[in-house]
């Protein structure tokens, strides 16, 4: 391994060209801009001062600049993981305290060594565990719970900190008559207008252009004086270094909310880096080594007051369109957020609530994946149910019961379809040497001498029954002419020894009846199996073919070979009868 594998940054900056810099100045710029007021209010949906989200978007995504192998990745607060810090941090802690925000920089810090070691002992495979029909179920409710949150914010009611639907709505209903009509105006247009935007085109810095006019009319009408709730004083400067207070009893609290962040976050960067690779095709993405970025990334940011991060497809495709050639172009977006940090603040005084409320609702509204439920819906009713199930339990149930379930259903899927795996009878399709399954062709040559069979799964403990019940049924079928069972073992990529213990018994039982028992397409995996546990040696080599076609000509040429010996032998012929 050299060295280059772990800091990326000394592979790509030495062999930085002059013609980069142009395309990397106007993507950072461009992803600067948007950062501020994204972040902002991401900050605001984790129940922190808006200011944390900027400090977000500072150190860590310069940290993943140096680790990180993707070029184009743009990391941090995003609206899933804000959510996330938010609410469940609350369950612990009393929001707006200074409790609350010295614990969200101990789960990040827990979530950044998640991701270290995750990356280190190569546990990226746990993130199968999430798989697509969940995870769009998960992000599909989390998307309206958002939605709801930000209510609030829109109508200037006040309502207690949940995540549970029913109690938010409940809450406005019961608290109507306090809604602020001119946080409902600003909020409602600040809706449209970024939808507007984004209709006409994507590269429109629209949430800049929106919180300015809001700012700037908030300031000129004196709306603050009407109720209207407003940013307020912001902090002024680069986030001071901190370290976060350790709790261990606090830590062992929080850690299922660590590992659901975690996963969660690992998994959504490493589809926005794999989803831009599929238009830039320069470099690989080494899913491992993003691990290790994004964790080194929340680790040290949070000792710069940044909460946890992952990547951002909004802000990566900005930066991809705009023509970013490097990670350099993240330094330039690090430059700006440093710079409205260092000098700007003060102008985002007079910024309504409101108006971060519809930047947060307009950003996550497309989370909502009908289309992938309407799909899910004609093609695969089990993963159907499994993105319904999932949505409805984190939307009735609570976010972290909602991810549980559904990653429990992932796994009670896996079981099951591991349990019982394809099984399919062979028959030669007419005028060639090819066996396809008898469901799918009705043109093929039936055969009541010959049994073929193609199990598609690993034969282990789990499914023994089910291909020795399958096959025992397959064998009453065919009745008593049946001579011969071929297995093609082309779909077994691994045999325990649960399973040769059952061939041996299945092997003398067919022997009993007369029936032969062949096998052709074996993976050097399962070959060596066979050998290793004698059965190769007990059936002997020529009950083992290359192919189907193979196996079934060398018994009908058996079949011959044994007729014409029965009448070579036999004490009468035709003449004599």
């Amino acid at each position: 391994m050299k060295i280059t594998d772990f800091i990326p940054v000394l592979d790509w900056l030495p062999k930085y060209k002059r013609s980069f810099f142009r395309g990397d100045l106007i993507a950072g710029l461009t992803v600067g801009i948007m950062v501020i007021p994204q972040g902002m209010a991401y900050g605001m949906l984790a129940e922190l001062p808006p200011i944390y989200g900027l400090y977000a978007s500072l150190v860590p995504v310069f940290i993943y600049t140096l680790f990180g192998t993707s070029r184009h990745l743009i990391i941090g607060a995003t609206a899933i993981e804000s959510l996330l810090v938010g609410s469940g941090v609350a369950q612990f802690v009393t929001i707006g305290t200074p409790e609350f925000v010295s614990t969200v920089f101990l789960l990040t810090t827990m979530v950044g060594v998640i991701h270290i070691l995750l990356g280190i002992f190569r546990l990226g495979y746990l993130t199968n565990f999430l798989s697509k029909p969940v995870l769009s179920g998960f992000t599909s409710a989390l998307a309206i719970i958002i939605i709801f949150n930000q209510l609030k914010h829109l109508t200037g009611i006040d309502v207690g900190q949940t995540t549970f639907i029913p109690t938010i709505v409940k809450d406005l209903f019961q608290n109507i008559s306090q809604t602020n009509s001119i946080a409902l105006i600003i909020g409602m247009v600040g809706i449209f207008s970024l939808a507007s935007f984004k209709a006409i085109s994507k590269k429109i810095p629209d949430a800049l252009i929106v919180l300015t006019v809001a700012i700037a009319s908030v300031s000129y009408f004196n709306l603050g004086e009407t109720g209207l709730k407003i940013l307020g004083e912001i902090p002024q400067g680069l986030p001071a270094f901190q370290v976060p207070t350790f709790d261990l009893e606090l830590m062992k609290q929080l850690l299922p909310l660590a590992f659901t962040i975690a996963l969660i976050s690992v998994l959504t960067t490493i589809a926005n880096s794999k989803a831009i690779l599929l238009q830039c095709k320069d470099y690989d993405i080494k899913p491992n080594q993003e691990m290790g970025a994004l964790g080194m990334a929340n680790l040290i940011g949070a000792f710069f007051q940044g909460y946890t991060v992952s990547g951002s497809f909004s802000r990566t495709f900005v930066n991809y369109e705009n023509g970013a050639k490097t990670p350099l172009a993240g330094w330039v977006a690090v430059s700006i957020v440093a710079l409205t940090l260092l000098f700007l603040t003060p102008l985002f005084y007079h910024l309504p609530k409101a108006i971060l409320a519809s930047i947060i609702i307009v950003a996550v509204f497309n989370l909502v994946d009908l289309k992938a439920a309407i799909k899910l819906w004609k093609t695969n009713r089990n993963d159907f149910c499994m993105l319904i199930v999932t949505f409805f339990a984190t939307l009735l149930l609570g976010i972290q019961f909602g991810i549980l379930i559904g990653v429990v259903l992932s796994l009670v899927m896996v079981l099951f379809k591991s349990t019982k795996p394809h099984i399919a009878e062979l028959a030669r399709i007419p005028g060639t040497n090819f066996y396809k399954n008898v469901n799918r062709f009705t043109d093929h040559i039936e055969d009541d001498v010959i049994l073929i069979i193609r199990f598609d799964s690993p034969l282990y403990f789990a499914n023994v029954n089910h291909f020795k019940d399958s096959l025992k049924e397959m064998v009453v079928a065919k009745g008593e002419k049946l001579n011969l069972i071929v297995i093609n073992t082309s779909g077994i990529g691994d045999i325990d020894s649960t399973a040769m213990s059952m061939l041996f018994d299945l092997e003398q039982e067919f022997t009993a009846q007369k029936i032969q028992l062949f096998f052709s397409g074996m993976r050097g995996p399962v070959r060596d199996t066979f050998h290793k546990s004698n059965f190769y040696d007990k059936l002997g080599k020529d009950h083992f073919f290359l192919t189907v076609n193979d196996a079934v000509n060398s018994f009908e040429n058996k079949e011959i070979n044994n007729q014409a010996n029965i009448v070579m032998e036999s004490p009468f012929n035709e003449e004599e009868e």
